[in-house]
């Protein structure tokens, strides 16, 4: 408890000690949800959804600007192509175990580092090809990206959806503890000027 100073009744005082309290436990009530909201953000499929999709958007973008580059571009988009072939080759191969395996090969996940997966291969290798022919001056990497976003474009709608949804939920709920703490000060007041 705090000193007492000697023109402070100590009503006033308990009252203080009470109020701070209260408001570390409804600090610790506030990090508690928070918390709790942002587990309920990571387990939501749609949001993760979009959070890869808004990941692959982005590397794809760096990847297609930085393809504008002769030379440079080539490395960054041939290499994004090379990790595609690897990642599906690794993905049929990983179904095809978990079918000797008894197990569904609907529950195998193509890998991340396929940044176009909802882009063939075949396109791929013939994006290439088009770089080839012109010499490095066309950023190939930006069709595929252009495909892949095309194709990721509802998912990030619906994630950008949900995040606006659970925003206004946590204003609302902010508005409202700053009208109950504004409650609690006047309270606070009139206990004290009524004590002293």
């Amino acid at each position: 408890m705090p000193e007492r100073r000697e023109n402070t009744p100590p009503f006033t005082e308990m009252v203080k000690v009470e109020t701070q309290e209260q408001e570390l436990t409804t600090y610790m009530e506030r990090v508690r949800a928070a918390k709790s909201t942002i587990e309920e953000i990571k387990s939501d499929p749609d949001l993760v959804e979009g959070k890869d999709a808004a990941l692959r958007t982005v590397i794809n973008t760096a990847i297609s600007i930085a393809d504008t580059v002769p030379g440079f571009g080539e490395l960054a988009s041939w290499g994004a192509d090379l990790a595609k072939v690897w990642a599906r080759y690794d993905y049929e191969k990983r179904r095809e175990d978990a079918v000797k395996n008894g197990e569904d090969p609907d529950e195998v996940e193509l890998s991340k580092i396929d940044l176009t997966p909802d882009v063939s291969v075949k396109i791929a290798v013939l994006t290439e090809l088009l770089e080839l022919l012109t010499g490095g001056l066309v950023p190939s990497h930006a069709i595929e990206t252009g495909l892949q976003l095309k194709a990721d474009w509802p998912k990030l709608k619906k994630a950008a959806e949900k995040l606006q949804v659970e925003y206004r939920k946590q204003l609302q709920l902010s508005l409202e503890e700053r009208e109950a703490a504004d409650v609690l000060d006047v309270e606070f007041i009139e206990v004290t000027q009524n004590e002293v």
